[in-house]
């Protein structure tokens, strides 16, 4: 699993159009668990900390793939049935807070011009919607 999360790493800095955009976006989430099935699994914790750095320090089509995966992993993706739990927490309580964590560096993508924008205005009313 750590190789395939370099890969989407790398394929997410490596994005530089809509297409590798999406290409990337899709290696994010096999890499969180099972794109088909919308589920993650505790490896998804090793992911986050590498794309909140993509958000940091990316361009703006790796932002992009980065945040699109983050709102899908967020809002629609769950544990995989026999994950619901990492180190003796809940894993979904645990991956919305850490996606909640990237807020700054969520809104600063926000605040910027570029094809990430959107995609970062988005995440940031989805975190603002289920926790109020």
């Amino acid at each position: 699993m750590k190789d395939e999360i370099s890969r989407a790493v790398a394929a997410c800095n490596a994005a530089h159009d809509k297409s590798s955009s999406a290409s990337a976006y899709d290696a994010l989430l096999s890499a969180a668990g099972n794109n088909h099935a919308g589920t993650y699994t505790p490896s998804l914790m090793a992911l986050l900390p590498l794309v909140h750095d993509v958000l940091d320090h990316g361009q703006d089509w790796p932002k992009h793939a980065a945040l699109e995966a983050l709102i899908d992993l967020y809002g629609s993706f769950e544990p995989a049935p026999d994950c619901l739990s990492h180190d003796g927490a809940n894993l979904q309580l645990m991956v919305r807070q850490r996606i909640a964590s990237m807020q700054t560096s969520i809104a600063a993508v926000a605040r910027a011009p570029g094809v990430a924008s959107h995609s970062a205005q988005e995440l940031l009313e989805l975190i603002r919607e289920t926790a109020a």
